[in-house]
């Protein structure tokens, strides 16, 4: 499964309207009548990176961005916290990690639990993916997608 940067429906804004890059994320309902209830970034490098790689919107930065380096599709698949680099340094503290990331983390928690959503937005298919399916596939018994 192919996802991309997680965003809140107030964070798309953030955004140039119409960027063909915003996709759905998480959808709720019933086949094939799904409505996203929140979406992201289908793009290689983040848009909002100024040519010198700095965030044009830090002080706004979407949750997702102020919870790095949590991985937040592993930590659901997994249970725990997973950090998006291979750098020993940021595994070091991932155990006593700074309470700006624990807040964020936190947030996307109860915004992901409150939304009721039960599909995601596979940007490799482009398809919704019902979660449990998702489920399947990280307890390793291959029938998922």
């Amino acid at each position: 499964m192919v996802t991309g940067i997680l965003l809140f429906p107030g964070e798309v804004s953030l955004f140039p309207a119409g960027a063909d890059y915003i996709k759905p994320y998480w959808g709720r309902g019933k086949a094939p009548k799904i409505r996203p209830v929140s979406y992201q970034v289908d793009t290689e490098r983040c848009p909002l990176l100024s040519p010198d790689n700095l965030c044009t919107v830090y002080e706004r930065r979407p949750l997702t961005c102020r919870a790095y380096p949590i991985n937040l599709l592993e930590m659901i698949q997994d249970g725990g916290y997973k950090s998006q680099t291979p750098c020993n340094i940021v595994h070091g503290f991932m155990g006593s990690l700074p309470a700006d990331i624990v807040e964020a983390h936190q947030t996307i928690s109860d915004r992901m639990m409150n939304s009721g959503f039960t599909w995601i937005w596979d940007l490799e298919t482009s398809q919704w993916v019902h979660n449990s399916e998702i489920t399947k596939v990280a307890q390793g018994d291959g029938k998922g997608k």
